[in-house]
C-alpha cells in the first residue's frame, strides 16, 4: 500500500506526444508541474507526414525519460495517408499494443488519463477488467467517434455500424469521467454515456510554443486583402467547398483579394487539381509550418477563414485552430455550423456561412472584403476578450485536475 504522501500516479495515454506538436505536450508538463508521477503511452512519433520522425525507430516498444516524465512508446503503422486500410491498422495497432503494455503494468497507476485527439482504439485498455485495485479513469474526448470514422469512408450501417456502435458504448461505460473539447459533442455521447456520468467542458488553449512565437517573414500578397487558412488539409476542413466559394466571391471583382492555405494533409493534391481545371486564382499553397511560426502567419493575415463539414460530430466540433485564431486577433470567416458558427454570430467574431452552399460561401467572402478597418479592430477587439473568457489554460486544467480529484 502507497504511503498517503506518495504522489497520485497518473498513466497519460495519447496516441500522439512529443515531438508532435498537440496540446497533450503542455498537459504532460502540467501533470509534472503538480506534482504527479506521470508516465506518458503513445505511440513512435510520425504525424502528420505519416513517417517516422528522425532520430527514432518504429520498435515495438522503447522507453526514454524526458522532463520528469517516463515514455513508453509502441510501434506503429506508417504511410497510412490516403490508405484506408492502413489507416484501419493504424487506429487498431495502438489499442492492441497499448493494451498488452497495460497488462503487465497495471497496479503501477492510480489514474489513466486518455487524451483522445483521435481514435477511439486508444481507449481499448480499459477493457481490461480490474484485477486488482481499480485506477480512476478519466477521459479527454477531442474527436467525437464513430462519426469521425464515417467521415473517413467506413461504414455506418449494417454489422459494422452495430459493432462499432457497441464497442463506442463499451469504452465509455468504463470512464468515471468524460471531459469534451465542444459542448456540442455531449449531446452526441448522451446515448452511449450511463445515467449520472461525470462530465465537463474542457476545451484546448493556445500552445505556449505558439504563444511565445518568433517573428518570421511571412511573404504574404500585401496588395490584397489577406484571408488565410491554417491547419490540417484533409477532408474535414472542407476545403474544396471554400475554393469554389472562393473562386466564385473573386470573379465578381470586390477589392483584390489573396487565399493562404497553410499546412499540409490528404487532400492537398485534389485541391491543387480542383484549382488548376476551375481556373482558381490567387490561391497558394504555404505547406506545414511550424508551430512557433503560426503566430507570426496568423497575424500577418487580414480575416481567418475556419471551415468544417456539417455533417454529425464534425459538424459540431470547436477545434483548437478556433481558439488559435481567436489569440491571433483577427476576424473570423467560418464556413460552418455548430458551436463555431454560434459563437461567431452571438459575439461578433466576423460572419458565418453555410458549408454546404459555395454561393454562400461566396457571399460570406465577398460580405469580409466589404468591412472597414474600424469593423475589423472591433471584431478584434471581441476575439480577445471571448479567449480570455472561456479560453484560458487555466480554467480548462482546473477542471481537467477537479475530474481526477478523487484520488487525491
Amino acid at each position: 500500500m502507497r504511503k498517503a504522501s506518495a504522489p497520485v500516479r497518473v498513466l497519460l495515454v495519447a496516441e500522439r506526444f512529443w515531438p508532435e506538436q498537440l496540446i497533450v505536450n503542455e498537459l504532460a508538463r502540467a501533470f509534472v508541474d503538480r506534482g504527479f508521477s506521470l508516465t506518458v503511452l503513445t505511440q513512435q512519433p510520425s504525424y502528420p507526414q505519416a513517417v517516422l520522425f528522425p532520430g527514432y525507430r518504429n520498435r515495438l516498444f522503447s522507453f526514454e525519460r524526458r522532463e520528469g516524465m517516463r515514455i513508453i512508446r509502441v510501434a506503429t503503422v506508417l504511410h497510412y495517408r490516403g490508405n484506408l486500410v492502413r489507416k484501419a491498422l493504424h487506429y487498431v495497432s495502438f489499442g492492441v499494443l497499448s493494451t498488452l503494455v497495460w497488462c503487465f503494468c497495471f497496479r503501477s497507476f492510480d489514474v489513466i488519463f486518455v487524451c483522445q485527439a483521435g481514435a477511439l482504439t486508444q481507449a481499448l485498455l480499459t477493457l481490461v477488467p480490474a484485477v486488482f485495485r481499480r485506477p480512476r479513469r478519466v477521459i479527454w474526448t477531442q474527436d467525437v467517434w464513430p462519426d469521425t470514422l464515417f467521415q473517413f469512408g467506413f461504414s455506418d450501417r449494417g454489422v459494422i455500424g452495430w459493432l462499432l456502435g457497441g464497442f463506442i458504448r463499451a469504452v465509455y461505460r468504463r470512464f468515471d469521467s468524460v471531459l469534451v473539447s465542444s459542448p456540442g459533442f455531449l449531446e452526441i455521447l448522451k446515448r452511449y454515456l450511463p445515467p449520472r456520468m461525470h462530465t465537463a467542458f474542457v476545451p484546448q488553449w493556445i500552445p505556449e510554443e505558439m504563444a511565445r512565437g518568433k517573428k518570421v517573414p511571412t511573404d504574404l500578397d500585401q496588395g490584397s486583402l489577406k484571408f488565410v487558412f491554417a491547419g490540417n488539409i484533409g477532408t474535414l476542413q472542407n476545403l474544396e467547398n471554400v475554393l469554389l466559394g472562393f473562386h466564385k466571391a473573386a470573379e465578381r471583382k470586390p477589392r483584390p483579394v489573396s487565399l493562404t492555405l497553410i499546412g499540409d494533409g490528404s487532400s492537398v493534391g485534389g485541391l491543387q487539381r480542383l484549382i488548376r481545371d476551375k481556373g482558381i486564382r490567387n490561391v497558394r499553397f504555404t505547406g506545414r509550418k511550424d508551430l512557433s511560426e503560426m503566430k507570426s502567419w496568423l497575424e500577418a493575415a487580414d480575416i481567418l477563414v475556419l471551415p468544417l463539414v456539417s455533417t454529425g460530430g464534425i459538424g459540431v466540433t470547436l477545434p483548437a485552430k478556433f481558439i488559435t485564431y481567436l489569440g491571433a486577433r483577427k476576424p473570423i470567416l467560418a464556413v460552418a455550423v455548430g458551436d463555431v458558427a454560434r459563437m461567431v454570430r452571438r459575439y461578433e467574431l466576423g460572419c458565418v456561412a453555410d458549408p454546404d452552399d459555395t454561393q454562400a460561401i461566396a457571399e460570406a467572402f465577398l460580405s469580409a472584403a466589404a468591412w472597414t478597418d474600424q469593423e475589423i479592430a472591433a471584431m478584434a477587439e471581441k476575439a480577445a476578450r471571448v479567449l480570455e473568457e472561456f479560453f484560458t489554460e487555466e480554467a480548462s486544467l482546473q477542471r481537467v485536475f477537479e475530474a481526477i480529484a478523487p484520488t487525491r
